[in-house]
């Protein structure tokens, strides 16, 4: 009588190198995955940063309304058109406020308009009064 050995060698060595494609498939998944993630959170900062520059470009046009305000209000000449106030730097930076519309010394009414800014930034403020 003789014996036959079967050979599961075969097999598995079959298997063995079916494996290394699905383990780079899942890797190369994994990498993209990992990239977007990286991505999505680099645009996320930057949207931040905007955020932070536009409401202190908005605290800047504010800021020249209030002044405004507060000299028409003592009878004092407003800033001529095209001033520049430069606000103090804090610790993220300075922020200007410009005077892009003034009205004539002696007017009774009229508007201020002030654009803000802020690195990138930007803000236009109005501000309508009446004298009486």
């Amino acid at each position: 009588m003789t014996r036959r050995i079967a050979q599961p060698a075969r097999t598995s060595r079959a298997r063995r190198g079916g494996v290394l494609p699905v383990v780079v498939l899942m890797l190369a998944i994994v990498s993209v995955v990992a990239l977007n993630v990286i991505d999505t959170g680099g645009r996320e900062t930057e949207l931040g940063a905007m955020r932070i520059e536009t409401a202190r470009a908005f605290y800047a046009a504010e800021s020249g309304l209030i002044g405004a305000a507060r000299l028409r209000q003592g009878g004092l000449s407003l800033p001529s058109q095209g001033t520049t106030l430069t606000l103090p730097a804090g610790s993220a930076g300075s922020a200007q406020a410009t005077f892009v519309t003034v009205p004539a010394p002696a007017a009774t009414s009229g508007s201020v308009r002030v654009v803000g800014q802020s690195g990138l930034g930007q803000r236009r403020l109005e501000l309508q009064f009446q004298l009486q």
